[in-house]
Parts: C-alpha cells; sequence; structure tokens
C-alpha cells in the first residue's frame, strides 16, 4: 500500500513548506530562508505556511535648539504570522523622521507594515526647546525632552520601546528612548552636554544567522546594533560626544551645540540627534530618523 502511495505522490515526500518571493535580498542559511526588506516592496507567497518577522518602525528626528533626540522605532521580534496560499502581502518600510523646520520639534518616524497582520511604529520626535511644552512626541520609543521640561518623560507604546529622557534647565536636552534602554537626561554625565539615546538592540540577539557575512543588505553602521535613540543636544558647553555608540556599531549619532556638529544616526530603526543653536544666519534643524526594516523567516 504504501508503495502504491509513493508512486502516486512521485516517489517521494510531498514538499510543505513555505514558498515565496519577494524583498530586496532572499537568503537561505541556518536552517531557515530569509526575506530582507529595505524598502517598500510585495512578499508573493505560492504555498503558505507559519512564518515569524522582525519588523523595525523608522525612528524619530532630533529636535533643534537644546532639543531632544528621537526616539527609536518599535521592534517587533520573531513575531509568528500564517502566510496563506496564493497571497501577496505589501510591505511598506517605514521612512526616517524628516529634518524638521527652522527651530521645530522632530517629526515622528513612519510605521513599518505587513499586510493587515503586523505594524511597527515609528519612533517619536525630539522636543523643540519651549514648544509643545518641551514634551518629547509620542512614538515606538519617545523622543527626548527639550531643556525646559525636566520631568514627565516622553511616552513609549508597542513592543521594545522606551521612554525619552527629561531635559535639564541650562539648555540641555533628553535623549531619545531606544529599544532596551530608556533616553537619558540632560547633562546627566555631568560633561554639559545633551543626554544620550537608549541602547538599541543587536541583530544578531534576534537571531544569530542575520549577521554581515550572510546578508549584503547587512554592514556594521547600519545593523550592528538597531533601533537606538538619538541624542539630546545642548546650546552650550559640548556637543554630545557620549551617544551610545557602542564602539561606533550602534549607528546612533551624537546631538550638537551647534547644526554643524550633531551627527547623523545611520542604524536600521534608530533616533536623529538634535542640534544646538545655530550661529548667526544657520538654521536650527535636527537630524533625520533612519528608516525601519523587515525580514520574513520561514523553514
Amino acid at each position: 500500500m504504501s508503495g502504491i502511495l509513493l508512486s502516486v505522490l512521485g516517489g517521494g515526500v510531498a514538499d510543505t513548506g513555505v514558498n515565496a518571493t519577494g524583498g530586496n535580498e532572499t537568503v537561505t542559511t541556518g536552517g531557515f530562508t530569509y526575506h530582507v526588506f529595505t524598502g517598500n516592496g510585495t512578499l508573493s507567497v505560492t504555498r503558505g505556511g507559519t512564518a515569524k518577522l522582525i519588523s523595525l518602525g523608522a525612528g524619530g528626528s532630533g529636535g533643534c535648539d537644546a532639543a531632544g533626540g528621537g526616539g527609536a522605532g518599535e521592534v517587533d521580534s520573531l513575531f509568528e504570522v500564517t502566510l496563506a496560499d496564493s497571497t501577496s502581502y505589501s510591505v511598506t518600510i517605514g521612512a526616517g523622521g524628516i529634518t524638521p523646520g527652522n527651530s521645530q520639534a522632530g517629526v515622528n518616524g513612519g510605521n513599518t507594515i505587513f499586510g493587515s497582520l503586523l505594524t511597527s511604529l515609528g519612533g517619536g520626535g525630539g522636543a523643540n526647546q519651549p514648544l509643545n511644552s518641551g514634551l518629547g512626541r509620542t512614538g515606538g520609543s519617545g523622543g527626548g525632552n527639550a531643556w525646559s521640561l525636566t520631568s514627565t518623560p516622553s511616552n513609549a507604546s508597542g513592543s521594545n520601546t522606551n521612554v525619552g529622557g527629561a531635559g535639564l534647565s541650562g539648555f540641555f536636552g533628553g535623549g531619545g528612548g531606544g529599544a532596551t534602554q530608556a533616553g537619558f537626561a540632560g547633562n546627566s554625565d555631568g560633561n554639559t552636554s545633551g543626554g544620550k539615546g537608549g541602547l538599541g538592540i543587536a541583530l544578531t540577539a534576534i537571531d544569530s544567522n542575520l549577521t554581515t557575512g550572510n546578508f549584503t543588505s547587512f554592514t556594521t553602521s547600519n545593523s550592528a546594533i538597531v533601533a537606538s535613540g538619538g541624542s539630546g543636544s545642548a546650546n552650550a558647553g559640548s556637543a554630545n560626544t557620549q551617544s551610545q555608540t557602542g564602539s561606533g556599531t550602534s549607528g546612533t549619532g551624537s546631538g550638537g551645540t551647534t547644526v554643524i556638529n550633531a551627527v547623523d544616526s545611520t542604524s536600521f530603526g534608530s533616533g536623529g540627534s538634535a542640534s544646538g543653536a545655530g550661529g548667526g544666519s544657520e538654521p536650527e534643524r535636527g537630524r533625520p530618523g533612519v528608516a525601519g526594516l523587515l525580514i520574513v523567516r520561514y523553514e
């Protein structure tokens, strides 16, 4: 009887795994297939089944003038979904919060969306100095407060998110919240600078296969540590060179005392750093947040 069945099935056991196409890069390694989306696209599923998603909302941008750093995007880690046969799923990668206008608060990062199954929230924009009562915007992780609000940290919502740091009188903004740590308060380390951004998370801590050696989409600067908060700024004293860089691997920029010395963030889902006061005709503009990321994994 078994021999007859095997003959009907083509001489062996039918493959029941997920079969799909799509993404900026597709890699099979370590017993899994991965579809990496760094931009908008579609996952086209021929044969469905169980998959897991790693999804990051985009980071919010930093504020201007003794302002708060942008918050990191929400991190959904190995979120399980059931993919249907012969179905296409749209993928929207959240855009980083844009550089705000002159002397304005930071802008929230965009949401990363997988069909109707998952939305990962963008991070909150960092506060500008007395605008919006100095409170960092609510997002995935919250944006840092401006110097004028020394309590009531910004709100965070979603998975693996944290609040932004408080400001400090004397013109020191707070850092944006990161995936594993809240943003630091302004001048919290006593070096007359804005607060550090909260630390993010290593992609390899979520899945050990997500290395730069396995994926061309990943570099040390964009993926070793993702979803870190942007650093706050000061308009007196020193630029914040104490952001959570992890020996240069987090990709989170440092806040500045002027627009020029605020440094851009580079890692997926990280918040932008805040700028200090402009000089003369120099505009006061925080740095942009970084776009999100979505990875589909299945066996």
